[in-house]
């Protein structure tokens, strides 16, 4: 069973609809890491270890998912407005954001180039969190319009623009579904690294594709 933790535009929240402003607490067993969040004057279990993290801008951006399951693996899930198109490789091509999904409109035929480059919060660093992959949704394509690349990599922290690790999906999504771009070996994130997804759209003819839910998945310690 999935326990469900959403990091929204300004605070926490639980599938009870309770917000946490300034600080984020939660209980976390010592054997699983299996975590739970709970109030500040919360005891937790003597099978658990309290900790807490500040709730700042630095996750508000997001629009995630941070999803605890219990086999100790989280995701964060990017909203559409992260979504945003490639400098000028995607002539003649727009996107359109809505509350769920994204689409790529082609106004004649064309490539589209759009990435999705998620804040990772600052607890996952340097703590032996790994990335695992992504899983991208697409909710509108065909043989016409789809998705022809998907690119999930990770450059370096001096802001150089090298690639230290990347996994490339070259299948053609032609069909409404999810599917999964999963690294040849999980990547161990360090400080000021950035994750980065990266798709191409392969638009043949006037038409869109339709982006939904777009995940990355870690492994946490």
């Amino acid at each position: 069973m999935k326990k469900f933790i959403a990091v929204g535009l300004a605070c926490l929240f639980l599938t009870s609809s309770t917000c946490y402003a300034g600080t984020i607490y939660a209980c976390k067993k010592k054997i699983g890491g299996t975590m739970r969040i709970v109030g500040a004057a919360t005891v937790c279990a003597s099978t658990e270890v309290k900790i807490s993290w500040p709730n700042t801008a630095e996750t508000n951006h997001i629009k995630t998912l941070l999803n605890q399951r219990t086999s100790g693996d989280t995701s964060i899930t990017m909203g559409p407005s992260q979504w945003q198109l490639e400098g000028s490789s995607s002539v003649g091509i727009s996107l359109s954001h809505y509350e769920s999904y994204v689409t790529v409109n082609a106004g004649s035929a064309g490539d589209g180039h759009i990435l999705a480059t998620p804040t990772i919060p600052s607890m996952f660093y340097g703590r032996s969190v790994l990335l695992i992959g992504a899983r991208l949704c697409v909710l509108d394509a065909n043989a016409a319009n789809y998705v022809a690349m998907t690119h999930l990599m990770v450059f370096d922290a001096g802001g150089n623009g090298n690639i230290i690790g990347a996994k490339m999906d070259l299948t053609p999504h032609i069909f409404p579904g999810c599917y999964d771009v999963i690294m040849d070996n999980a990547f161990e994130l360090q400080a000021g690294e950035v994750v980065t997804l990266y798709v191409v759209t392969d638009n043949t003819e006037t038409g869109v594709v339709r982006i939904g839910g777009t995940t990355l998945y870690f492994q946490m310690p």
